[in-house]
């Protein structure tokens, strides 16, 4: 909770500094999109570390020597895969973060053996992931896949989501701050949408970035399934396309193209539009800084998460069903099958997300528990609960 709001003040803050300072002098929206989200990142890990209640303590030179050298390893897959996303595939938003983490490198290499050896000095875990790859790269130790597996699959998830992510963010974060507000209904809900979007993109970003022992918002599981895996990545970048594909409508109707300023049904419409946006947002902000796809972090189970299990999803799927209105635009047939198919087909890979991710987490007794507690208090249970009471009377 606090960090969500640390980020929330943090983001709001930052914007209003920002237009400030560009009515008095011009300055480069680009360069302050970057600078932007570099404070932000480096202030909430300052923020996070003080918090952290570790101490300065002795570690091991020889066991930093070994673990950099897995660090190394990692940070060049990550390039590696962030530069076939740009140049290959022709994903240009991720070359966003392949500049930076380039321009950044010399600072990255520079602090990192300082960070190792105090993350050694603090850890209870001396051999982790990371010393382990630099035997084996060392050839000092085998290569075994069970020893290995926790660790390569949560870099798999990093590596993959960290580009997308980050690229996303400075993206948004530059179309906010050279956003021109202006106080009429239409204006004020775009720009409180590209707030809204850049406050998500953060709270994702961070949670990828920061995912460390040292931070207490390492990965504790990662999805074992195929299934778990495909039904996930479908959703994202580089697979995106064939997704965007099958959702896609017979008509480009949205729901605003339907409705007009001028009836009662537009501002129920609305409401209903920014509502599924906010649910959606505040759901990803519930996690903070141990948000990710794919694993198990630790239990959330506050804001929405204490009424329903996937309100993130379930905001999401609402909010494409309201704002594509599949039964405008099209005459009563194969069109019209058409929209409502492709919706359920989206609805259907969600719920396949929240099965596969319930079942992954059924392995930790706090889920186990959590689920148990919302068969009685949750959302669901509650509405049936009320809906017997109705027909008793």
């Amino acid at each position: 909770m606090k960090v969500a709001v640390t980020l929330l003040l943090a983001l709001i803050v930052e914007v209003f500094f920002i237009a400030l300072i560009r009515r008095v002098v011009y300055l480069d929206g680009y360069w302050l999109a970057r600078g932007g989200v570099a404070f932000i990142v480096f202030y909430i890990l300052v923020v996070g570390v003080k918090n952290s209640g570790w101490s300065w303590r002795t570690g091991d030179w020889r066991r930093v020597r070994v673990k950099a050298l897995g660090v190394w390893a990692c940070w060049f897959v990550l390039l590696a895969y962030t530069a076939f996303l740009s140049s290959v595939l022709n994903e240009g938003q991720s070359l966003d973060f392949l500049q930076d983490f380039l321009f950044l490198l010399p600072v990255f290499l520079l602090l990192m053996p300082f960070y190792l050896y105090w993350a050694d000095g603090n850890s209870d875990q001396s051999e982790d992931g990371y010393f382990v790859l630099g035997e084996v790269l060392l050839r000092r130790r085998r290569w075994l896949w069970s020893e290995q597996r926790a660790f390569v699959l949560g870099w798999v998830v990093k590596i993959f989501f960290i580009p997308i992510m980050y690229s996303g963010l400075f993206m948004s974060f530059s179309f906010l701050i050279s956003y021109e507000w202006k106080f009429y209904p239409e204006s004020l809900v775009k720009g409180i949408f590209l707030f809204g979007l850049t406050f998500d993109l953060l709270i994702a970003t961070l949670g990828y970035i920061l995912s460390s022992r040292l931070m207490k918002t390492e990965i504790l599981s990662t999805e074992p399934t195929l299934l778990g895996w495909f039904v996930c990545l479908i959703c994202y970048p580089p697979f995106l396309s064939v997704f965007k594909l099958v959702r896609e409508q017979a008509d480009n109707i949205l729901w605003y193209d339907w409705l007009n300023p001028e009836q009662a049904l537009y501002w129920l419409w609305l409401f209903l539009v920014v509502f599924s946006w906010a649910g959606y947002w505040f759901s990803n902000a519930c996690f903070g800084l141990r948000f990710s796809n794919l694993t198990w972090r630790g239990l959330v189970s506050w804001g929405p998460y204490a009424v329903m299990k996937h309100p993130s999803y379930v905001f999401k799927n609402f909010y494409w069903w309201i704002s594509t209105v599949p039964f405008i635009g099209v005459e009563f047939g194969l069109d019209m099958l058409r929209n409502f198919l492709a919706l359920t087909f989206v609805s259907g890979v969600y719920y396949l997300r929240a099965k596969t991710e319930e079942r992954h987490l059924q392995a930790f007794s706090e889920y186990r528990a959590y689920s148990e507690a919302l068969k009685v208090s949750g959302l669901c249970s509650r509405l049936l609960n009320f809906r017997k009471r109705s027909l008793e009377v």
